[in-house]
């Protein structure tokens, strides 16, 4: 049966891959922000490691922030770029284990990464990014490069 996956799930951290291998998405040449929240559905059993299986940084929205707010304004594309050297290092990334059907749900500004897939099976998931209802006007104002939480009604910054 289908359960949600928190971020106190089944997981394991991915330290053998290069810290500075993750990135934001939406973090484009000056952009960020183009959604509210990621929504990853498991279309394929990932339940060992190392298997293409999604990695996270949990804490990273928070720690990535003023770093981020920098990079948008002075038009950088640093974040969304994969493979930069560039980049803040991150370690404990983690791998999430999943059966078809769950659910993770991701911060938009989490810094996140595949993970290679030494297994046999071929990893099916797929994505969708929701936006907020005043997502354009958060954006505009910039409301969004300050407050982690604005789009989250019933969440503040002492619970994630």
């Amino acid at each position: 049966q289908p359960h949600l996956i928190a971020a106190g799930g089944p997981e394991r951290t991915d330290g053998s891959l290069p810290p500075r291998v993750w990135h934001i998405d939406g973090t484009g040449t000056g952009n960020h922000s183009t959604f509210s929240l990621l929504v990853g559905i498991t279309l394929s059993d990932v339940l060992q490691p190392n298997c293409g299986n999604f990695s996270v940084f949990p804490g990273s929205h928070r720690k990535l922030l003023p770093l981020l707010k920098e990079q948008v304004e002075s038009g950088s594309s640093l974040f969304s770029n994969e493979n930069s050297t560039k980049k803040p290092a991150l370690h404990n990334g983690v791998q999430i284990l999943a059966e078809a059907g769950d659910a993770v749900l991701v911060h938009h500004k989490t810094a996140h990464r595949g993970v290679p897939n030494s297994s046999h099976a071929i990893r099916y998931q797929v994505y969708f990014r929701l936006r907020h209802k005043s997502h354009a006007r958060n954006i505009e104002s910039g409301v969004l490069l300050d407050d982690l939480f604005v789009e989250f009604e019933g969440l503040s910054n002492d619970l994630l």
